[in-house]
Formats: C-alpha cells, sequence, structure tokens
C-alpha cells in the first residue's frame, strides 16, 4: 500500500509542469504598420509626407489616387495585433489602381515609409504580423490572382 502511494506520489510530482523563465525578445518591432485612431476619421493624412508618417504617400496605388479616396476603416472586432488606440484599415482596388503604366493588373499596397535598400529592413531575419478579412458584401473574383502580401528586396535586386 506504501509502494503505491508513493508511486502516485512520484507520478504527481514528475508530471507537474515547470516553470520557465521567459526568454528575451530578440526581434524588435522594425516597422509597425498600425494604423491611429485618429487617422481613420481624416484618411487625407495618408496622402502626404507631412502627414503620413507610417508609410510612403505616393506607392503602391494608381497614379491618379489619392490613399483618402481608396483606403476605408471597417467597423469590426480588433484583430489581436491592434491596440487600443489603433483601427483596421481596408484597401480597395478599382479600374483606376493602374500603378506606373501596368495595365495587365490593378495594384494598391501600403509601402513602409522608411524602409529603404540599406535599411534595418534589409537585414536578418523578420517575422511578419499581419490579417486578413474578406468582406461578405463584397466577395473577392475568384477568377482572378490576388496576392495579399508582397515582399520585395529594396532596390528589386536579387542578393546571394
Amino acid at each position: 500500500m506504501h509502494s503505491i502511494a508513493l508511486l502516485l506520489a512520484a507520478t504527481s510530482v514528475l508530471a507537474a509542469p515547470t516553470v520557465q523563465k521567459r526568454a528575451e525578445v530578440k526581434c524588435p518591432i522594425v516597422f509597425d504598420g498600425r494604423v491611429p485612431s485618429a487617422w481613420a476619421a481624416d484618411p487625407t493624412q495618408f496622402d502626404t509626407y507631412a502627414t503620413n508618417t507610417i508609410f510612403n504617400p505616393d506607392y503602391v496605388k494608381g497614379n491618379d489616387l489619392k490613399w483618402s479616396g481608396i483606403l476605408k476603416f471597417p467597423d469590426v472586432p480588433k484583430s489581436r495585433f491592434e491596440g487600443e488606440d489603433t483601427v483596421s484599415l481596408e484597401v480597395t482596388l478599382e479600374d483606376k489602381s493602374i500603378f506606373q503604366k501596368q495595365n495587365g493588373f490593378r495594384r494598391a499596397g501600403l509601402q513602409f515609409l522608411k524602409d529603404a535598400t540599406d535599411g534595418p529592413g534589409q537585414t536578418g531575419v523578420k517575422t511578419l504580423h499581419w490579417s486578413v478579412k474578406q468582406d461578405s458584401a463584397r466577395p473577392l473574383n475568384l477568377t482572378h490572382e490576388y496576392l495579399v502580401r508582397w515582399l520585395s528586396l529594396g532596390g528589386l535586386v536579387r542578393r546571394g
């Protein structure tokens, strides 16, 4: 009887979870694309270098379009990466979304303002966090191809 109790006690001790020390964060945020809530009230802040401190106001969208005309701020639950003072963002496409006379497809994508060929986005390993949700009121045309995330090296040059 004592050996069964000892065996059960030893098993429960060995099976108990151990508390692990939390590892130090080794991947600091290089580019933070979360949109401040105030920008939803005034989307023209996306349109100029004077007010847009996150994204390049000139790229990548149709030549004659402004970001304030093609961005929307849907009323949806926050994603797991958003803070209390940030909002969800929707990028729309239309027939005028032709970028630099590339007539074969439509394009609209936010580009980080401070990304550079010799910047911090070009070195080491990076982890991207982003979320996407389809709008059931405006479903995607699945006879077309969509790239929901595009990565390219700075300067569009191949390395290695």
